[in-house]
């Protein structure tokens, strides 16, 4: 409980720790708390649903993080099958997230933008030292490519000169 706490000091929009964080509460009978952390747990799910309807790239749901897309996809209690990076027609990065819910295939849109940024920061990509996104992302191919034509794998953030590519 007290590094839940200290987490959501540092870490104030993590929905998914204030969900477990709630249930713990619940579970030692502070229900005050417990209603607490799941009202910030809905709003922040409401935030990210609200910013698009992620049923299409043109309208992708904004998330600041990747724990952001999954902590969506376990409230829709949605199972990923496939994920792929693309680029919308606005030119925005975007995770396409095939998954399964209630039997049925559905895809949803993430917006990564601010995420990518973030990652590109903590590798020293300066701003205007290049895309984001390698421009051999065209709209609705599925997996990124590399530089050389070579299919990315596995899940990862690679720096090639002042370009960021994350594969997935």
């Amino acid at each position: 409980m007290a590094l839940a706490k200290e987490w959501l000091a540092k870490h104030p929009v993590d929905g998914e720790m204030h969900a477990w964080y709630a249930f713990f509460l619940k579970k030692q009978g502070d229900f005050q708390g417990y209603f607490r952390h799941m009202h910030f747990y809905q709003g922040l799910l409401a935030s990210i649903t609200s910013s698009g309807t992620g049923l299409s790239a043109e309208s992708p749901m904004k998330v600041i993080s990747v724990s952001e897309e999954y902590t969506v996809l376990r409230a829709l209690d949605a199972k990923r099958i496939r994920q792929a990076l693309m680029v919308n027609e606005a030119g925005a990065p975007c995770d396409q997230m095939v998954c399964e819910m209630d039997g049925e295939e559905l895809t949803l849109y993430f917006d990564v933008t601010l995420s990518m940024e973030h990652t590109a920061k903590m590798l020293g990509v300066q701003e205007g030292g290049g895309a984001l996104l390698p421009s051999e992302v065209p709209l609705g191919e599925g997996r990124a490519t590399r530089a050389g034509g070579g299919r990315c794998r596995g899940v990862g953030v690679a720096a090639y000169g002042r370009r960021v590519l994350c594969c997935v």
